[in-house]
């Protein structure tokens, strides 16, 4: 099986170049990297791999003060990350967290307040559960939350 444009690999491997791209500073180059990862929709849109590349682009977009296209990317995979994971998931917890920051950083007081409320009660609960391992879901490539 010959690997390309359409196939997983592809999408991992342009999703983790993306992440380089963003730690070197590379924002515009990461944007378009991420981009070309989303657009061949090889995954499918709810599928985590592709969550995690929706929300390394919101992050991207808040880095080059593209707010307005930062939030629906961390709205898109909130909602992707509810529906495949659920609501207390901790890659569901970390996008409702950067949702949180971005209104925060929009002046989005009560919005902001209402997310890192629900991320921190969210935490909270995976703690007293015992459920998820925190450096688990911390550790994964490409992973990153709002600076």
């Amino acid at each position: 099986m010959t690997q390309g444009v359409g196939h997983p690999v592809t999408f991992n491997i342009l999703h983790n170049l993306g992440y380089v791209y963003y730690e070197q500073g590379m924002l515009e180059k990461a944007e378009e990297t991420y981009q070309q990862a989303l657009a061949g929709k090889i995954l499918g849109s709810d599928h985590v791999s592709t969550l995690d590349t929706v929300n390394n682009l919101g992050i991207t977009y808040c880095r080059q003060d593209k707010l307005r296209e930062a939030e629906e990317m961390f709205q898109e995979a909130l909602a992707g990350y509810e529906k495949a994971l659920g609501s207390d998931h901790l890659l569901t917890l970390n996008t409702v967290n950067n949702l949180g920051v971005l209104y925060l950083v929009q002046g989005k007081l009560m919005e902001a307040e209402k997310m890192l409320r629900r991320a921190l009660e969210g935490s909270e609960r995976q703690a007293e559960e015992g459920r998820g391992d925190v450096s688990e879901d911390a550790d994964r490539e490409g992973k990153d939350t709002v600076p």
